[in-house]
C-alpha cells in the first residue's frame, strides 16, 4: 500500500513489557506475519499495538499485569505516518502509579481523549467469551466498537455508568428508605445519555448483521447462515419504565432495567450458536463478527482500522484459513498483523495470492 493513510505504525518498541525486557519492531505497510513457538512474546507484542490504540490490554484488566515480572515500570513507544502527519504514541506503566499515555509528547488528561485516534480491531482466540460468558462480555464489546468511531456515543456512555453508580450507592446505602423523588433526579439525568447508548447499539446491530451475513456464508463455503440480535428492555418513556421498576429497585437494591442490561444474541442456521455451534463454526462465527466490526468502523471512521488476528489457526482448517486470507486480500486496506506458531504457512499461503508479507520471527 503507498497511501501513509494506510500506514498507521511504522514501528514498535517495549520496554520491560511483559516478557520483552527491551525489543524493537519495524513494521510493514500493510502484511505483517509475526511467527514463532508457543511463549515466544508474538502475542505480548500484539498487545503492545492494542495498548497504543486502546490505551489498555486487550487480555487483561489490570495494567501491572503488562508489566515484566520484578520491574518497577514498563513503557510501550508506537510511530508512523497518519495522513500526511507523522505520530508517536508513548504509554507508560507504573505499579501502584498512574498511566500515562502521550501523544506527540503531549500527555492526555483523559485517556477517553486518546480513543478514537488509531482505531483497532483485535481477533483471538479469547474472543470465545462473547458466546460463553455473560451479558457483559458482549455489551464491553459492542461499547469498544462503537465509541472507537463516535465520541459522543463514548460520552454518554461515560455519563450514564457514572450515575447508574452513584443510583445504585443510593439504593445500596438507604435500602427501603430511599425517597422515590432522589431516584428519579437521577432518572431525569441519565435518561439522554441512556436513550443515545440504546439508539447506537440498535442501529449499529442492525447494519453490522448485513455485513456479518455475507462475511459468514464467504469464510463458511456458503454454509452457515448468522444472525445478531439485539435485546433490550427498553420500551417508550425510560421515565416511566424506571418508575415501573421502582419496587423492584428498591428490593433489589440495584438498578434493574437501562442499557446496563443490553445482550446480543447469536443466531446460527436459526438455532443458538452457543448450544448448537461446532468449534469450528464458533470460530467462523467469531471471526465474521470482528470482520464485520472492522467494516462498519473502517465506513464511518476517518482511516483504516488496524487489524490485528492472533493465533489464526485456532481452530480453524486450512481451507477456512484460505477463504480468509482471501477475504483480508480483497477487503482490507489498512495495516494487519497475524501471528501464528508455523514459520511458513501463513507467508506461503499469502505469497499464493501475490502479497508479500512482512515477516518478524520471534
Amino acid at each position: 500500500m503507498s497511501s501513509s493513510a494506510h500506514f498507521p505504525f511504522h514501528g514498535l518498541r517495549m520496554y520491560q513489557f511483559k516478557k520483552h525486557l527491551e525489543l524493537s519492531l519495524d513494521m510493514g505497510a500493510q502484511f505483517n506475519c509475526w511467527l514463532g513457538s508457543n511463549g515466544s512474546g508474538k502475542t505480548n507484542a500484539m498487545d503492545a499495538i492494542h495498548y497504543l490504540c486502546l490505551t489498555k490490554s486487550f487480555f487483561h484488566h489490570t495494567d501491572a499485569l503488562s508489566i515484566h515480572h520484578d520491574c518497577a515500570e514498563a513503557s510501550i513507544r508506537g510511530w508512523g505516518v497518519a495522513g500526511d502527519y507523522p505520530f508517536e504514541i508513548l504509554v507508560q506503566l507504573k505499579r501502584g502509579g498512574k498511566k500515562v499515555v502521550k501523544y506527540n509528547e503531549k500527555e492526555w488528561e483523559r485517556l477517553a481523549d486518546h480513543i478514537g485516534k488509531h482505531p483497532a480491531v483485535m481477533i483471538a482466540p479469547q474472543d470465545g467469551v462473547l458466546i460463553t460468558e455473560g451479558s457483559e462480555e458482549r455489551r464491553k464489546w459492542m461499547d469498544s466498537m462503537i465509541s472507537q468511531v463516535d465520541k459522543d456515543y463514548l460520552h454518554s456512555l461515560i455519563r450514564y455508568h457514572h450515575l447508574l453508580t452513584q443510583r445504585n450507592a443510593l439504593l445500596k446505602q438507604k435500602g427501603k428508605n430511599v425517597a422515590a423523588e432522589e431516584l428519579e433526579s437521577y432518572d431525569w439525568m441519565m435518561k439522554q445519555p441512556a436513550e443515545e447508548i440504546h439508539h447506537k447499539r440498535e442501529e449499529w446491530t442492525h447494519a453490522l448483521s448485513v455485513y456479518f451475513a455475507k462475511i459468514l456464508q464467504t469464510i463458511s463455503s456458503q454454509q452457515d447462515i448468522g444472525e445478531l440480535t439485539f435485546q433490550h428492555d427498553f420500551q417508550g418513556d425510560f421515565i416511566i419504565q424506571r418508575a415501573d421498576h421502582l419496587a423492584k429497585d428498591i428490593a433489589l437494591e440495584r438498578t434493574t432495567t437501562g442499557p446496563h442490561k443490553d445482550d446480543i444474541d447469536f443466531l446460527l442456521n436459526g438455532y443458538s450458536l452457543k448450544k448448537h455451534g461446532s468449534q469450528g463454526q464458533i470460530k467462523s462465527y467469531l471471526l465474521a463478527l470482528k470482520l464485520a466490526q472492522y467494516q462498519m468502523m473502517e465506513r464511518q471512521g476517518v482511516q483504516s482500522p488496524i487489524l490485528m488476528v492472533d493465533d489464526i489457526y485456532d481452530r480453524l482448517d486450512a481451507q477456512r484459513v484460505q477463504h480468509l486470507l482471501l477475504w483480508l486480500k480483497d477487503n482490507i486496506q489498512g495495516q494487519v498483523i497475524i501471528t501464528d506458531t508455523d514459520v511458513s504457512r501463513v507467508p506461503l499461503h499469502l505469497q499464493s495470492l501475490g502479497i508479500e508479507p512482512k515477516i518478524i520471527t520471534f
